[in-house]
């Protein structure tokens, strides 16, 4: 298909990296209740805003794929830098430690 389409590559990430926008946001959203007993306020309030966004963007990429192609270095971006932030901030946390 790459040979006689070169532009597939282009419409598929466009189209597959918003349904795994969407369901990591799902994912991250559903993790909510865990994250809440164990870290910080702030930290439950930072996850939620910034899934809440993601999923509409989410959901923004897949009604409009051009719109998506075009920004989609940006909206990577984004999302890995609030992803590494809530990493950090994560792995700071006494999440997963026996106190």
């Amino acid at each position: 298909m790459l040979l006689v389409y070169p532009g597939a590559v282009k419409w598929a990430f466009s189209l597959f990296f918003p349904m795994w926008f969407i369901a990591h946001c799902i994912s991250r959203l559903s993790q909510l209740p865990m994250i809440r007993v164990w870290t910080v306020k702030w930290h439950y309030y930072f996850i939620m805003i910034a899934n809440i966004v993601g999923l509409f963007l989410g959901i923004f990429m897949l009604i409009r794929p051009v719109a998506a192609l075009i920004s989609l270095s940006y909206l990577i971006g984004i999302d890995l830098i609030l992803l590494g932030i809530d990493s950090i901030i994560l792995a700071f946390s006494r999440m997963g430690s026996d106190w």
